[in-house]
């Protein structure tokens, strides 16, 4: 046998590791759900090599055997997936990863407060229809292997499947609804981004329109990702950076405005942000317009408010304050105003901008990498699993 020429893989670049899980559980461990009506026709096309035991002469005996072992098999191809769905979303929502669970739980309260319902009562639903399949089939099963002459169990055959086929029709039945619900839901489940927990995060933070995504759009090494949440219409933009020289590649990440008002006013994507920083191994950027062309939600003192009670809950974590608008004249009065060390940049005019990159790179390269190891270490020490700042309210 003759050898072939190894061709040397590309050299790739390299990514700093950490010990931590990856999301996407649900794009990558969530079973396929059907319709209840496409659920029982799939049900129905696995009976095909059930076929009746010619060793068994007798002929009623023979269709009471046929017609108890068609039934039995109906309703182990409708309750055998239904198990396996509730097995494997109980397994996958237990072995999530702290800000995918955070984002799964905005989903549901998302969709509760459009009046549909959660996940519980969905498969509290979906348990109950499992029950009154097994229940109904194992009844008519158990009838057609007593029947009294081949042709009454064939009747029971028939009588007993269409009774199964009416419990998942939804029209007829509407508790058959649930599956319908549990597809509509998982559909919005696998929606949510998959991040690449491999690899250092910056998040930009900050008000609404104080220019976070332009900078990642400015930074990033090439076209940024648009990822979609399922309960909004706006988007997070993620970049990417790859230090030329070490190989090393970051990601970087806009958040959704925060807005200066209590805890229990916060909306899904404000949430989503506090998710970002409480659960992902992040530096952060806060990024402050001081032009006064932000929005009246996002003034100065509304600013200064955000960023004092982000650095007061999460103070572990490497940060750095950008100012936006260096490009305009802001009073001096109003610069005063800012954090001691922050670094004034304009995307528009590329004033910083390199520097600003190298700060990035010191945060993410250097010092995201001292405070990860201190974690390490501090699990190591206690055996505990670490976290990363506060919760997420």
């Amino acid at each position: 046998m003759s050898s072939m020429p190894v061709t040397p893989a590309k050299k790739q670049p390299r990514s700093t590791t950490l010990t931590v899980r990856k999301t996407g559980a649900f794009k990558r461990e969530l079973p396929d759900i059907f319709v209840s009506q496409t659920h029982f026709k799939r049900a129905m096309r696995k009976l095909k090599d059930i076929k009746p035991d010619v060793k068994i002469k007798n002929q009623r005996d023979r269709q009471r055997r046929y017609c108890a072992s068609t039934l039995d098999g109906l309703m182990k191809g409708l309750t055998i997936p239904i198990t396996e769905i509730m097995d494997n979303y109980k397994y996958t929502f237990k072995k999530l990863h702290p800000f995918e669970a955070t984002v799964a739980d905005l989903v549901i309260k998302s969709r509760v407060k459009k009046g549909l319902p959660d996940l519980s009562h969905i498969m509290s639903e979906v348990k109950t229809l499992r029950s009154s399949t097994s229940k109904l089939a194992k009844e008519y099963a158990s009838q057609a292997s007593k029947a009294a002459s081949a042709i009454e169990a064939k009747d029971l055959l028939e009588e007993g499947t269409e009774k199964l086929k009416e419990l998942y029709n939804s029209t007829i039945n509407p508790q058959a609804i649930c599956l319908e619900q549990l597809v509509d839901l998982q559909k919005d489940l696998r929606r949510i981004p998959v991040l690449e927990l491999d690899t250092l995060t910056l998040v930009l933070v900050g008000t609404p329109n104080v220019g976070k995504s332009s900078i990642v759009r400015d930074v990033s090494s090439g076209t940024p990702e648009i990822n979609n949440y399922p309960f909004t219409t706006r988007s997070v933009t993620i970049g990417h950076i790859v230090n030329k020289e070490t190989e090393q590649r970051f990601q970087v990440m806009d958040t959704p405005g925060l807005l200066d008002r209590p805890v229990e006013d916060r909306n899904e994507m404000e949430k989503l942000t506090f998710a970002s920083l409480a659960h992902l191994p992040t530096a952060v950027m806060f990024v402050i317009d001081p032009s006064g062309l932000a929005g009246e939600q996002s003034n100065l003192q509304a600013q200064l408010n955000v960023r004092k009670m982000l650095r007061e809950r999460f103070p572990r974590r490497p940060w750095v304050d950008v100012v936006s608008k260096a490009d305009l004249d802001i009073p001096q009065e109003v610069m005063d105003q800012m954090p001691e060390g922050y670094l004034n940049v304009s995307v528009k005019e590329g004033i910083s901008m390199d520097k600003l990159r190298a700060v990035i790179e010191d945060l993410l390269g250097n010092k995201l990498k001292t405070m990860l190891n201190s974690i390490k270490e501090q699990k190591s020490n206690t055996n505990a699993e670490p976290e990363l700042d506060a919760e997420v309210d």
